[in-house]
Parts: C-alpha cells; structure tokens; sequence
C-alpha cells in the first residue's frame, strides 16, 4: 500500500472521502485508497490526481493555493506544491517510528533512571516493531514551513521546512498518554488538540511544549472550532457531546445537542457554525455556539468533512463522496414537503 499508486478510476467522484480543502478557487478532496479529487467548479464536477500510496488518506489542508498536505493511515504524509496535481511523500509510518525511537533513545541517554523516560522508549521501540500501521488523524501548518501532524496513540510530528525533514514531538505530547488525537484548533500560535476519553490539550508557543486543560467530560472529542472575534472554543465528540468556553479552556459549560456523536464541524465565512452528526443532520449556531438549531436538507449522507468553497457553498465529504449542499435549496424543498 505505502508502494502502491493510486489507481484511477471513473468512479473515483463517487468514492468514500473523508476531507476537504479550499486551495485558492480550487477544492481538493482525499479519501480512500489514496483517492485525491480536485474541482475548479466550487465542488460541482471532480476530477482524479493520483498520488503515491494507495492507503486511505484522512485530511487534507492548503496554506496557499498551491501548496498542501494530506495525511492518511500508515503513518503517510503527502505533500503538493501545485494546487494537488501532483503529489509526493514525506513521511510514513515506518520512518515516523523510527524518528520517535531516535528522540527517545536520545532522551533516555541523557535522563538515564528516569522511570517516565524509560517507558517512552519502551513504547517507542514496540511502535518501530508494529511497523506503518498508525493512522494520522489531523494536521495544522502555521504556514508554508511550520506544520504539525497528530494521530493514533498520542503520535505527533513537526516540520520546521515544509516537510523536508519531521521531528518527533510526542515528548511535547506526553500528557495525552497514549490516547488517539482526533482534532488540531488554531489561533495564531496557539493551538488545541482534542481527542480520546476528553483528552484537550493546550499549547501557547506553536507546538513546542503542551500542557492538559481540566474538561468536564469523558467522552472521546472530535473537533473543535473558535468563533470570529477568537474569544470562544467550541468542542464537540462523542454522543453529542459539545462544550463551550469563553475563558481559553479554563471552563467549560455543555451545549445541549441531541445524543447522536458530532463528527465534523465548520466556521463559515459569515460566523455561522455547522456541526455534522454520524446520521448526516446538520445544527447551526449564529450566536457563537451558545444554541444550535437543525438544518433543513433535501437528503442525507453519513459525514466526514465540511468545507465552504469560493461561491459560498457548502461541501461535504462522505460515503458519496464530496457533495455540494445547497442550504437555501434545501430549506426550500423542505418547506414545499411540509405544506398541505
């Protein structure tokens, strides 16, 4: 799979997909086996790019409108500098094991006894044995250098030159213990990472150190968004589970959802923000995720990304592939449904 090409296909537009990018006026969508789509048309007609690895890729982000990344299982990390046309790897599952042996070997050499630092090591040497079998779950780039990528089991990687070279930071991520990392939040150099059992942590210098944030609530978190002016967090996971805070995470209170886990999450252009449920119902919230309210739509869809495109559509990734929802459209079809 890590040597394996993407095939094309002429179904590739109707393959699952799980994220979605905005690269300029361009879209580019990542999914299974390797599956990369772009469309120039706001999410109307896709095309396939083939890519290096033929292993499902999980998120997809751009900086610019030519140059990105996607991350997907195996540990695999892939770079473009050409809006997604072309793709190469940078790292994979077996050269990031390889990296954390490194750092904590190096670690343990200088911190010999320490009983913290002998367990990293442990771990980090079962990690090189299990080989490129850890997916990678979220990524954030500051810009076109600076980039971090998060996974399965509390890994974590950084670049400091565009992916030419990572650096193992699951030192830095020690407080998340082992547990997955589902979601990367970003406000200028801070940055929030949610993930397994309420794992939040909290990092005030760009990624260099981390420290847990106290959270309410146990259940796994997906994902997290702020508001426009930067002076709210929403969290949301697990069986509806979604929290707010106002004060960078000290607290937290719990927004009322319906029991049904929150699986994808966006802020659009105008504030609003739309939380995507695992049955493909939409809520939005227009008072900075204090309430949110469902949102009517002509169809359904198991979801895995959101995204807006240039035109002000909303797109979203899923078993169907990437799809365009035509809010307004949908509204009105309902409505017609629900007259006599």
């Amino acid at each position: 799979m890590l040597q394996q090409p993407s095939s094309l296909s002429v179904k590739a537009d109707r393959s699952v997909q799980l994220g979605t990018a905005q690269a300029g006026a361009r879209l580019v969508s990542v999914g299974e086996r390797g599956l990369v789509l772009v469309s120039d048309d706001n999410g109307k007609t896709w095309q396939q790019r083939q890519t290096p690895v033929s292993v499902t890729l999980t998120r997809v982000a751009f900086v610019n409108d030519q140059t990105g990344w996607a991350i997907g299982h195996a540990g695999v990390v892939l770079a473009t500098q050409d809006g997604g046309n072309t793709w190469v790897k940078q790292l994979d599952g077996q050269q990031a094991a390889a990296l954390e042996r490194d750092a904590a070997q190096a670690n343990a050499t200088a911190n010999a006894g320490d009983a913290t630092v002998q367990r990293r090591l442990a771990d980090a040497q079962r990690l090189v044995a299990d080989g490129a079998d850890k997916p990678l779950l979220a990524l954030h780039f500051l810009d076109a250098r600076r980039g971090l990528v998060v996974g399965a089991f509390g890994m974590g990687f950084a670049t400091a030159d565009g992916g030419q070279t990572w650096q193992s930071v699951m030192g830095a991520l020690g407080a998340a213990n082992g547990r997955h990392l589902y979601g990367i939040h970003a406000q200028g150099d801070n940055l929030l990472l949610v993930g397994e059992q309420g794992l939040v942590l909290q990092s005030s210098n760009g990624g260099n150190s981390f420290s847990r944030l106290p959270f309410p609530g146990k259940g796994s978190l997906f994902g997290a968004l702020g508001n426009h002016k930067g002076d709210a967090l929403l969290v949301y996971g697990l069986k509806g589970h979604a929290y707010r805070s106002t004060d960078a995470g000290a607290q937290w209170d719990r927004i009322d959802m319906p029991p049904v886990s929150l699986v994808a999450g966006l802020r659009l252009k105008d504030g609003t923000m739309l939380l995507a449920d695992e049955s493909g119902q939409l809520r939005r919230s227009d008072d900075d995720g204090l309430h949110f309210v469902p949102v009517p739509l002509a169809r359904t869809m198991v979801l895995a990304g959101l995204v807006q495109a240039r035109d002000g559509a909303l797109v979203a990734s899923g078993i169907r592939g990437s799809v365009r929802l035509d809010l307004a459209a949908d509204a009105k079809q309902n409505n017609k449904k629900d007259k006599p």
